[in-house]
């Protein structure tokens, strides 16, 4: 069934903006959005679905200039200083998400704490009956505010992050890990593996196994831990931090306002 521009959906970013100063029919560039987003979200090429986002919208718009500018993060909102080993994952509660695969994968490990799973969703008493059939010690803590005392917490006194999403876009929660200085594990070819580039350990989707394996490895090797949780905060000091991301946008609105001016005063 095809979708409709009455429901198109607020898109997280990266987003496309035109930057060559052409005017254009609003219309026909709704109707763009609305192809890309039947081609994608509807009919979708993969599981990446920000990486198919951007590359249907550059197939359909040959003749603009796109640039895209990813989400952004106060690099500051978090403080690194959590225990290495303890355990956090931040998500809504569906099941393409992954969660049902990191309980899997927790089951039998030496864990010294309970892990945090932070999310509300329709998938989420599937989850708290899994968790009690196989004895993880798991805290549910179903929806927190992400301005509350709580949320800060969990990120920072946590040390490892778990992602194990079939499907993603820009996933702001990896940035959330990635300030926080957390050793993230994640998963490959769904859209987080762009947000972490290589700092993180990548794991295939739906793979308990992988995902067993990079847990003890982290578990396990404290110097591995604390390098990809430097790694993580300094690639988004570096890519994804607020100061970066607004320099782009100025930088691109300035270039935008010189074209105009520009062609103000050429002869007509």
């Amino acid at each position: 069934m095809k979708g409709s521009v009455d429901m198109l959906p607020d898109w997280p970013q990266p987003t496309g903006i035109f930057k060559d100063g052409k005017s254009f029919n609003t219309l026909v560039f709704l109707q763009t959005v609305h192809d890309i987003y039947n081609t994608v979200t509807l009919g979708g090429p993969g599981p990446d679905e920000s990486r198919a986002m951007e590359q249907a919208a550059f197939a359909r718009m040959l003749e603009e200039r796109l640039v895209v500018i990813p989400n952004g993060i106060d690099p500051d909102r978090f403080r690194p200083s959590g225990d290495g080993t303890r355990i956090l994952a931040v998500s809504k509660m569906f099941e393409r998400k992954g969660i049902q695969y990191l309980i899997r994968a927790l089951e039998g490990l030496p864990l010294e704490h309970e892990v945090q799973i932070v999310g509300d969703g329709p998938y989420l008493p599937t989850l708290r009956a899994l968790a009690g059939h196989t004895g993880v010690p798991i805290r549910f803590w179903k929806w927190v505010d992400n301005a509350a005392p709580e949320f800060r917490e969990l990120y920072e006194q946590s040390g490892i992050f778990v992602m194990p999403s079939e499907s993603e876009n820009f996933p702001i929660v990896l940035l959330e890990a990635m300030a926080a200085g957390l050793a993230i594990i994640t998963t490959q070819g769904t859209g987080c593996a762009e947000v972490v580039g290589e700092a993180a350990l990548l794991v295939p989707p739906k793979d308990v196994a992988a995902l067993r394996a990079a847990l003890c490895r982290l578990l396990c090797e404290p110097a591995l831990r604390a390098a990809l949780g430097a790694a993580a905060r300094r690639r988004l000091t570096e890519n994804f931090g607020w100061p970066v991301v607004a320099r782009e946008y100025v930088s691109l609105y300035q270039r935008h306002a010189r074209d105009a001016r520009l062609r103000e005063v050429a002869p007509g």
